[in-house]
């Protein structure tokens, strides 16, 4: 995403949210990605021990396969495109979020449960227009992407 983000500097980091990097030159580069996050959330069952959780991460790597395969990065995206694209991220993050809580933790891992909650839900205020939170959705984006990879590095150095 680091590339992606020099790559396409048309694309402003606060206000628009990754997938619109599937788009035009980086559709290519944006797939690969989202497809290789869906394979490490994919094998992160392998290091949970909570039957829930497991679901929840499979739900979550299902959701970024649809995000994969329905790039809304053009301006011309079909409707039901975008509403199988949304279908696909909403999966994702519940998946992800609620792996996090019904996985075993520590204090550690709580407060990074809790903090990828409050960020999903002020991204997902941003995302339906909440004045104030639709300025920063792509960074409130951003920033719940990285609890995430940051939740899914502890449970698989563990």
């Amino acid at each position: 995403m680091c590339f992606l983000h020099m790559v396409r500097q048309d694309l402003s980091p606060l206000v628009r949210g990754m997938s619109r990097y599937a788009g035009s030159d980086t559709l290519a580069v944006a797939t690969v990605a989202f497809l290789a996050l869906a394979g490490a959330t994919a094998a992160l069952a392998s290091f949970l021990n909570q039957e829930q959780a497991i679901r929840f991460v499979l739900f979550a790597a299902g959701g970024l396969v649809v995000i994969a395969a329905t790039p809304i990065g053009n301006p011309a995206t079909p409707v039901a495109v975008t509403a199988l694209h949304t279908l696909g991220g909403l999966a994702f993050y519940l998946g992800t979020v609620g792996a996090m809580f019904f996985s075993p933790s520590s204090a550690a891992d709580r407060l990074l449960s809790w903090m990828a909650a409050v960020v999903l839900s002020l991204f997902f205020g941003g995302a339906i227009g909440v004045p104030g939170l639709r300025l920063v959705v792509g960074l409130l984006q951003r920033g719940l992407f990285t609890l995430i990879v940051a939740w899914m590095l502890k449970r698989a150095i563990r």
